[in-house]
């Protein structure tokens, strides 16, 4: 049986930490390729600034905005659709394997489903 190797987001620390599905491939290179470049984009945006100096993830008062969803959106394109989970911390990118399936399994002695 073949594997999906599903490229994950997250962001946050500690009970603010959150993961997030942001695609599947069959091929785990693709997948490590993706997680890799999504990492490196969201770094970017993180490490980015506005014309006066301050980081997007920030506040700035002289901009009077924070880099807004829209340009976050823009900023990460397809690596992630949802990258508005980013906060403070940035967001990295990483692989998990899942068993592809063509059957709901049943344990011995169950019933099977409907």
């Amino acid at each position: 049986m073949a594997d999906v190797f599903v490229v994950m987001g997250q962001s946050g620390e500690y009970s603010d930490h959150r993961d997030w599905p942001v695609c599947g491939y069959d091929s785990e290179k693709v997948a490590e390729d993706h997680a890799f470049e999504a990492t490196k984009r969201a770094k970017e945006w993180k490490d980015a600034e506005c014309e006066h100096g301050l980081e997007m993830r920030h506040y700035c008062d002289a901009c009077h905005r924070l880099g807004s969803e829209d340009e976050l959106r823009a900023w990460m394109g397809a690596l992630d659709p949802e990258a508005l989970r980013m906060d403070y911390t940035g967001s990295d990118y990483y692989v998990l394997r899942v068993p592809m399936r063509d059957a709901l399994p049943v344990a011995p002695g169950a019933k099977e489903p409907r």
